[in-house]
């Protein structure tokens, strides 16, 4: 789930009760020990890894321009640490605005996915206010999500910092780091796309599009979006994308400012990367059931790809996972359910995200180099 909205202090409390409740957004206690402070905590949390490290899940810590950030690492069992010739592929996870690492283990569901291909996936976390240990994050994507935007936060350069912190760690192939993310998550990796092209070796963006105007990447990026047609945070159409979360909350007595901009249809922004790509018109319909609907325009420069993945009826989900039904998980007849469905929309299983976007990035090295 992610939200498009700047909030007061004051009624950001009652969000994070809310997202705690409904949405099983994780807690997390860096330490019992009040003489230890938050920092010290979290750097001792990350050294309790060693890079020989096998399979398993492992919590880390980094700091980018003196903030503590956080990231979580899923090994699978096809891992090991000093043959080269069988580096494995990673995977970086971008949760949407309020969402932490922890949160997005189980929102996507992506490690059992990793586990039977032989894929890392790695989770990082964004910015944001602690509410009773609660984190929610966001990411500076450019016109959107605060706090992180407003605050101009360098998430470009935290990324930048963690991929060479994996490569050190880990047994990790370059050349097959990919990034994905949905709502504020997929504004971000939009913007890896732009600046960190010679690292992202291709995105797959879902629910969310167009705030980052400046992009100018020096080549392309093979890119697949997948996006339902009655998604009211980012409208197919185009038009005013964001305000999504504020709606549901004010529907609830919670009143936030809401943060919109100005977005382009899905179809056109598909199509500026379409060009980006140096793509030819000619298109192959490449899934296709009952409603989902995915068409790739792979005639492009170096081998790339651009694929557009529409669900007719879908709001604001990651298809196929019944962990981003946010308020209607827990209990599908409750009045917050009905009204999350109201803003939200439906979701909708014709299309298995995790499915479709591993496929596309199997398909995809990195074949630039300076």
């Amino acid at each position: 789930m992610g939200f498009f909205a700047r909030p007061d202090s004051y009624k950001m409390i009652f969000a994070a009760l809310i997202l705690a409740l409904f949405f099983n957004f994780s807690f997390f206690s860096y330490s019992q020990d009040k003489k230890e402070t938050l920092g010290e905590a979290m750097v001792r949390l990350s050294h309790t890894f060693r890079p020989q490290s096998g399979p398993g899940d492992f919590d880390f810590v980094i700091t980018h321009d003196g903030i503590f950030r956080r990231y979580n690492v899923h090994v699978p069992k096809q891992y090991t640490r000093y043959d080269k010739s069988r580096a494995l592929p990673a995977l970086l996870v971008f949760h949407g605005g309020g969402g932490n690492a922890q949160s997005s283990i189980e929102f996507f569901s992506l490690n059992e996915k990793a586990d039977k291909e032989g894929f890392m996936v790695v989770y990082p976390e964004g910015t944001g206010k602690l509410i009773r240990g609660l984190a929610m994050g966001s990411w500076n994507a450019g016109e959107c999500c605060p706090p992180a935007s407003d605050d101009k936060i360098d998430d470009v350069g935290f990324i930048n910092g963690l991929i060479n912190k994996l490569l050190d760690d880990f047994n990790i192939d370059p050349k097959r780091i990919y990034a994905a993310g949905h709502s504020n998550g997929a504004l971000m990796v939009y913007r890896l796309a732009c600046e960190l092209p010679d690292k992202i070796a291709a995105i797959a963006a879902c629910s969310a599009h167009d705030a980052f105007p400046q992009c100018r990447p020096y080549h392309g990026v093979p890119v697949l979006h997948i996006h339902g047609t009655a998604d009211s945070c980012a409208p197919y159409e185009g038009g005013e994308c964001g305000g999504c979360f504020a709606r549901f909350l004010s529907l609830s007595g919670i009143g936030l400012r809401n943060v919109n901009w100005k977005c382009s249809s899905v179809e056109d922004y598909v199509f500026f990367w379409k060009k980006l790509n140096y793509c030819s018109d000619d298109q192959a319909v490449i899934y296709e059931n009952k409603n989902a609907r995915c068409i790739s325009y792979n005639d492009c420069l170096n081998e790339s790809e651009v694929v557009l993945c529409t669900v007719e009826g879908m709001g604001h989900y990651w298809p196929g996972e019944i962990s981003s039904m946010g308020a209607c998980k827990s209990d599908a007849d409750s009045e917050l359910c009905f009204k999350w469905l109201k803003v939200m929309g439906k979701p909708n299983s014709d299309l298995i995200a995790n499915d479709i976007i591993w496929d596309f990035f199997k398909r995809h090295t990195l074949t630039w180099s300076e």
